[in-house]
């Protein structure tokens, strides 16, 4: 029995190491996996949901170190972006779903690679105030006026502007409380100039008005 099981582990030693280390997903997993990344924002979730389809189908549904590794490489070598969110979607799929099955292989897998981290090549040149001041003054509609105003700003995102309620700028104390709170970012306030609020108050408040009386019936 010994030397068989010497001459095995010889022969094998390598292939019965990476056997033990592989976990093989099955139909449930991929179930629930769905269903934890369905509580994400819809962009999210199809992300996460298209890139670890793709990943388990290129390696016929087996997890293991060598693989993992050896498969993000290739992708990085094409598409760096590709291999990032590739390898974010595998993290969280192993911590949520093989480690509630698997823990102790979960946390070898989880440990075995680490999510790429693509250099970008393309860095604008920041904005002058000079240039930002003309832009503003060549945009002749108000309500533009006032979303390019405050995009700059504040810096808040393009979405989270467009989302903006008139009972979260709170002109007195010239504060936005946009209090936000996602997987990605966390934003609860962000302050305006005076002059903004003056602007906001004598120019675009008048003309938001006017607007709104002027477009109600067709709404």
């Amino acid at each position: 029995r010994e030397m068989f099981l010497t001459l095995l582990q010889r022969n094998l030693g390598d292939y019965i190491k990476s056997v033990s280390y592989s976990y093989l997903v099955s139909k449930d997993d991929l179930e629930m996996f769905k269903k934890i990344i369905s509580k994400k924002s819809k962009n999210t979730y199809e992300d996460y949901w298209r890139y670890i389809n793709r990943l388990l189908k290129d390696n016929n549904f087996i997890l293991s170190p060598d693989r993992i590794k050896e498969y993000l490489l290739e992708q990085g070598e094409e598409s760096p972006h590709r291999a990032r969110q590739m390898a974010v979607a595998l993290k969280l799929f192993i911590k949520e779903v093989v480690k509630t099955k698997e823990p102790y292989l979960a946390q070898i897998l989880y440990s075995s690679f680490s999510i790429p981290r693509p250099r970008t090549e393309y860095k604008p040149e920041p904005l002058s105030l000079e240039l930002l001041k003309k832009v503003f003054n060549e945009v002749q509609e108000l309500g533009a006026k006032t979303y390019f105003l405050l995009l700059v700003e504040t810096g808040l995102r393009t979405g989270e502007l467009f989302s903006l309620r008139i009972n979260q700028v709170d002109l007195k104390h010239r504060v936005i409380k946009l209090l936000k709170q996602s997987e990605t970012k966390r934003a609860y306030i962000t302050f305006i100039h005076e002059k903004t609020a003056k602007f906001i108050e004598e120019v675009y408040l008048p003309y938001r008005e006017n607007y709104i009386k002027r477009h109600w019936g067709g709404v």
